[in-house]
């Protein structure tokens, strides 16, 4: 028999191999003659070392008394045999035995009544054949002396322990004259186990629906939990094998993938699969296959919809490593969805009953929420995701992102702008920005330049750590162009190094990969760093002030890579300072000037960075 392979989210039952042989024979016993008849069934099973024997038999007859037969096996193990009907019903009393017509019963150790003295039990209606289950007879003497009191000294019993392959042979005789017999059918149900099977499979990762075959994209370290006649877990090789062998056969067993460690959780989970889920959601361009409806959908709500957009965002900035419905999917790879658009109640095991064979093919389809456009990469194989960056792989100008730079004083403030150029399109970008701790500590961010962004946009989980984690995306999920030079958004910092040290600040990976997309794809990403130095104190030499006529003037010695800023208010009370002409210093005495000073009073100072 086949092991029937089944897919389902049940729990698996237990059991032995069960098979079933039945032949129609319809002849006639030959009335009271001892040649009587036989029918074979030559049987090659899976069964090698048999547990029970059941005999199912069907005559059509006048006198039951009449009837004698055995079941014969002829095997590798040698021969046995078991006494069915011995001229059922004779007894020191009736030496003709039982008078009824025929009978479909079925023989089976178990049962609690003896067939050779049935009509203890029941006395079946006139014409009507015997019924139902009944131990054999087991009386192996001759049929002319035996009695009901007679010794049983056979049982199917005799089979057990056997291989159920061979010959199986049922001898049916009718042995006294006046009343014709036909056999018209018989069967054996065999139950026992077999030589060990086993269990295997792939995990490779999801494509695109329906697929052709298993995807080249194969993932490991999943763990294979077996249920059933064997309780054990396996991890998945590099290449999504997993196996088990020296498996008891004829049991079931409940195959059940689970993952949690993929190394980096956003990994393959990137702004690109917000805009598609927020596209799926507006309508735009609904998800076109129910791998990736699972993948969108990880709070496991059976829905795509706001609140998956805030998880995955969430991941992805680091304020989470994981999903209310966990980082991880699977659906049997030849799992038919009766509706693609509605994927939910897809089965994540499968379950084999009755396994006589290896079943190696057992295999399924991963699929990593959060990443609906496939882009999940097996860690420690293929490219790096590192690598991946568009800058050092695309071909073409890179959307650019440019960091300032500046000087500044210890426990000053300073905002550092990130700038961007051929900005055309964009629809999400990611990014983390960097510096040294020890130089600069993190304020927050202001000046958002972009439609959706705000300070949700960002992760500030590692910011002690000198990490900002950056994650922006069109709410409209169409796209964004802003001309070149558009700030999107400035980092504002206290200064806390000492003078002459200095930080860059530059964009990175971690926690947050530096990313950018296009159209709805992973686009060139380029960057320029920037930095800020720690100053000493300005000590100013102002020179003579002077006023000719409206304007107001003063000099001071300046040094080069300082800025000066003359500054002026019309009142120190409520002192809005102004600022005026900037002066970059080249180590010259420069004069900073007020052109149109007013008569009455007004108050200055110079800003210097």
């Amino acid at each position: 028999m086949l092991a029937l392979l089944l897919a389902g989210t049940g729990i698996c039952a237990y059991g032995q191999i069960v098979e079933t042989y039945t032949t129609n024979v319809n002849e006639a016993i030959p009335d009271g003659n001892a040649s009587g008849l036989s029918s074979v069934l030559s049987i090659s099973s899976s069964i090698t070392n048999l547990a029970s024997v059941k005999v199912t038999l069907n005559v059509a007859g006048q006198f039951n008394g009449d009837l004698y037969c055995y079941l014969r096996h002829v095997g590798s193990d040698g021969t046995n045999f078991c006494i069915l009907l011995n001229r059922v019903g004779r007894s020191a009393t009736n030496s003709s035995g039982y008078a009824d017509s025929g009978m479909d019963v079925l023989f089976d150790d178990t049962s609690t009544n003896d067939i050779h003295t049935y009509q203890t039990v029941t006395i079946p209606a006139s014409g009507n054949p015997l019924t139902g289950t009944w131990q054999p007879d087991g009386r192996a003497v001759d049929p002319d002396q035996v009695l009901d009191t007679s010794p049983r000294t056979t049982s199917l019993s005799s089979f057990t322990g056997t291989d159920a392959s061979g010959q199986w042979t049922l001898y049916v005789a009718d042995l006294a004259t006046g009343g014709t017999n036909m056999l018209a059918g018989w069967g054996l149900e065999l139950n026992g186990i077999g030589p060990p099977v086993s269990l295997g499979g792939t995990v490779a990762y999801y494509t695109n629906y329906p697929a052709s075959g298993l995807s080249s994209v194969r993932v490991g370290s999943v763990t294979m939990n077996v249920t059933g006649d064997t309780n054990v877990s396996v991890l998945t090789a590099s290449d999504g094998a997993f196996g088990l062998s020296n498996i008891t056969a004829g049991g079931t067993y409940c195959v059940t993938p689970s993952k949690s460690d993929d190394g980096s959780a956003a990994n393959g989970v990137n702004g690109t699969d917000l805009v598609l889920v927020q596209r799926h959601i507006l309508a735009l361009a609904p998800l076109d296959s129910p791998y990736k409806l699972i993948a969108a959908d990880v709070n496991g709500s059976g829905d795509v919809n706001g609140t998956d957009l805030v998880l995955i965002q969430r991941l992805i900035l680091a304020y989470t490593n994981s999903f209310p419905a966990g980082l991880w999917r699977f659906v049997p790879a030849d799992y038919v969805f009766p509706d693609p658009q509605n994927p939910w109640d897809a089965p994540s095991s499968v379950w084999t009953t009755n396994l006589v064979t290896d079943a190696i093919s057992q295999n399924f389809v991963a699929i990593k929420l959060g990443d609906v456009n496939d882009s999940w990469t097996p860690p420690g194989g293929g490219q790096p995701l590192a690598l991946k960056r568009a800058d050092t792989q695309a071909v073409g100008p890179g959307v650019v992102f440019r960091l300032g730079g500046q000087s500044a004083m210890t426990g000053q403030r300073v905002a550092v702008p990130v700038s961007v150029s051929q900005f055309r399109g964009v629809d999400n970008a990611q990014f983390t920005l960097e510096w040294d701790p020890r130089v600069l500590r993190y304020v927050g961010t202001e000046g958002y330049g972009l439609r959706g962004m705000s300070a949700d946009s960002f992760g500030t989980t590692q910011t002690e750590e000198g990490r900002l984690a950056f994650l922006w995306y069109d709410p409209e999920a169409v796209g964004v162009t802003v001309p070149d030079g558009t700030k999107i958004f400035a980092v504002d910092f206290e200064v806390i190094g000492r003078a002459g040290s200095g930080t860059a600040v530059t964009l990175g990976d971690t926690p947050t990969l530096r990313e950018v997309g296009v159209d709805f794809k992973e686009a060139a990403f380029a960057e320029q760093s920037g930095e800020v130095s720690v100053v000493e104190p300005v000590v100013l030499r102002i020179g003579p002030v002077v006023s000719p006529g409206r304007a107001f003037q003063m000099s001071l010695p300046t040094e080069s890579g300082r800025q000066y800023m003359l500054e002026y208010t019309d009142s120190l009370s409520r002192p809005g300072w102004m600022p005026l002409q900037a002066v970059e210093g080249d180590g010259t005495v420069k004069v900073l000037t007020d052109p149109a000073a007013p008569s009455r009073q007004r108050f200055y100072r110079v800003r210097v960075q």
